[in-house]
C-alpha cells in the first residue's frame, strides 16, 4: 500500500494518537444511546474508522488519497494483528450499508428490519473489538 501511495510512513505524536482515541470513544459511546437503527449504524461505522485511522497512526502510517475509508480497512488488514484482519474486512462491508443510512431515501422492503438489525449487531460487535484492542 505504501508503493502505491494509498499510505505513507509518518510518525504520529503521542498526544494525535490519544486525542483520536478518545474521539472514537466519545462517537462509540453517543451509539451506545439508541438514537434510531440509520443513525445508530452511521455512530458505530464512524467510531470503528476513527479507531481504525488511531490504530493506523499509532503503527506509524498515514492514510491518503481518495477513498480513504477504503484505504483505512485495508491498511488495518495489512497491519495484522491476529482477528483484526477479520475485523477489517467486515468493516469494509459495512461501508455500503453506511451509505445506505446516509443517501438512500428508500426505506426498503417489508422483511428488511431483521436483516439491518442483524448488521447493525454485527457492526457493533466489530466496533466493540476495535474499541477494546484499542485499550490493550
Amino acid at each position: 500500500m505504501v508503493d502505491s501511495r494509498e499510505i505513507e510512513e509518518a510518525d504520529a505524536p503521542d498526544r494525535e494518537v490519544v486525542a483520536r482515541w478518545r474521539k472514537a470513544m466519545g462517537t462509540y459511546r453517543d451509539a451506545a444511546k439508541d438514537p434510531g437503527d440509520d443513525s445508530k449504524l452511521t455512530l458505530y461505522y464512524q467510531a470503528g474508522l476513527q479507531a481504525a485511522t488511531g490504530l493506523i497512526r499509532a503503527a506509524g502510517f498515514r492514510v491518503l488519497g481518495t477513498d480513504h475509508h477504503l484505504h483505512t480497512f485495508e491498511a488495518l488488514r495489512a497491519l495484522d494483528l491476529g482477528d483484526l484482519s477479520t475485523v477489517a474486512r467486515e468493516m469494509n462491508a459495512f461501508r455500503r450499508s453506511r451509505h445506505q443510512a446516509i443517501y438512500d431515501w428508500d426505506e426498503g422492503l417489508p422483511g428488511d428490519a431483521a436483516h439491518e438489525a442483524a448488521s447493525l449487531a454485527a457492526l457493533a460487535r466489530s466496533v466493540d473489538w476495535l474499541m477494546r484492542l484499542g485499550h490493550a
